[in-house]
């Protein structure tokens, strides 16, 4: 099913999150308990700056969602790619890469299904119109007693 992840901690499969956009249902272990998530998008090289503007949405929403301790969405520089084949550009508009990472941390599986179900991540699922791909996605346990930290932080 190209909307939901499978994991082999149950038969259950998931939801897929704005980061799992492959045809087939790659298979992921979750951890239990806090865990994080993280990996490398590729818009289609037409919709990069529509897909910048869901994920400026999906990161204004999850900063109030309960669970949700870290959630970021980078994108790589214009320049970053050679031969212009990962930038979004003509109509002299700026130029955008299209290549994303995400790094998301959650309290648990529950806080991750429900960042899942929110209309604006389910719909951009379902559309599958602005991801081609997604690359390299990791789930891991964080280190005990080391999270995001620093002085311009909270």
């Amino acid at each position: 099913m190209p909307n939901e992840i499978s994991t082999s901690n149950n038969d259950q499969a998931l939801p897929r999150t704005e980061t799992q956009t492959a045809k087939s249902s790659p298979t992921y272990t979750i951890p239990e308990g806090e865990f994080c998530v993280f990996g490398k998008v590729y818009a289609h090289p037409q919709h990069a700056s529509a897909l910048a503007r869901v994920y400026e949405e999906t990161t204004r929403l999850a900063a109030s969602e309960p669970g949700v301790i870290y959630y970021s969405i980078s994108q790589e520089p214009a320049d970053a790619d050679a031969g212009g084949s990962g930038k979004e550009g003509g109509g002299g508009g700026e130029e955008r890469s299209r290549v994303f990472y995400f790094f998301e941390q959650y309290t648990g599986r529950e806080a991750f299904e429900a960042h899942n179900r929110q209309p604006i991540i389910r719909k951009l699922l379902e559309e599958d119109k602005y991801i081609e791909r997604v690359e390299d996605v990791v789930f891991a346990k964080p280190l005990k007693g080391v999270g995001p930290v620093g002085p311009a932080g909270k």
